[in-house]
């Protein structure tokens, strides 16, 4: 049987970044967020978790770390390409303006 761990995935390794910023016990941060430690390792090397549990992630972080103005971005970016889905604030602002859409199909395929 082998000791090794599982690889961490790019969101995972962000987490223990913030972690290993704020000095904070991976369990205590687990707890504060309302979830076990096996799913919290599992986020780690697995896929990230619903997007309630990404939201009580950021407020623990908000708690525990200096203002960030750009964290709350970077980890949603990061879940999102772990799990290859485009970021929920973004989804849920094309969702919610169906009468941009064609506004924000122009712009797509004007800067990509």
């Amino acid at each position: 049987m082998s000791n090794r761990k599982k690889a961490l995935t790019p969101f995972g390794a962000i987490i223990l970044d913030l972690l290993d910023a704020a000095h904070a016990p991976h369990y205590k941060f687990y707890e504060a967020v309302g979830i076990s430690k096996v799913y919290f390792y599992e986020i780690l090397s697995g896929q990230p978790p619903a997007p309630e549990v990404i939201e009580a992630m950021l407020t623990t972080f908000d708690a525990i770390l200096p203002p960030d103005p750009n964290r709350r971005t970077v980890v949603l970016d990061y879940a999102a390409r772990t799990k290859n889905e485009i970021p929920p604030d973004i989804y849920d602002t094309i969702r919610q303006n169906p009468d941009q859409w064609n506004t924000i199909r122009k712009l797509l395929k004007k800067h990509l």
